[in-house]
């Protein structure tokens, strides 16, 4: 096993089932007492610690609840530079924030909007919807959103981190 810690946005290697894709702890939510099952606060996982998580990947992963099916549900993390086992964890449910995103209507058009404010149109993405992901986000009639493509599939997951 490895000996560095388990840090949350370090990208790893995921193995789950026959897949193999990068990953990174999105949230590390706390840590768990072994001996007490107490949830502690924590900003890293070191050897032999148990943890609680959301996880990020870079494609979408096919997957069941380690409850239901426990070789679709466990993954291994993987240090992509040494190749060594950084932790074992279960999933237990996938995150659905790309899938709330949706075109809102506006009442003025974007070369309206550009003509009057004298600017050039963009867009600004950010990540890291607060909780709960499903409320929308509180915007005026004069912004813009624009659908999700390629956004990761997050899944939140019982971490055995052992580095």
């Amino acid at each position: 096993m490895h000996d560095e810690p388990m840090l949350p946005g370090r990208p790893y290697l995921m193995k789950i089932g026959t897949r193999t894709v990068t990953a990174s702890v999105t949230d590390l939510r706390h840590k768990v007492n072994v001996n007490t099952l107490e949830h502690v606060a924590a900003k890293q996982l070191e050897l032999n610690e148990i943890g609680v998580c959301n996880l990020g990947t870079d494609a979408p992963v096919a997957f069941d609840p380690y409850a239901e099916v426990r070789d679709t549900g466990g993954f291994v993390f993987i240090d992509r530079i040494s190749n060594d086992t950084v932790g074992a964890g279960m999933l237990h449910f996938a995150l659905r924030r790309a899938e709330n995103v949706h075109w809102q209507a506006l009442d003025v058009n974007r070369r309206a909007r550009a003509a009057l404010k004298g600017q050039q149109p963009c867009v600004l993405w950010f990540t890291g919807l607060s909780a709960p992901a499903s409320r929308p986000s509180r915007t005026s009639s004069r912004s813009s959103s624009t659908r999700a493509a390629g956004t990761p599939t997050c899944s939140t997951a019982t971490t055995s981190a052992t580095g």
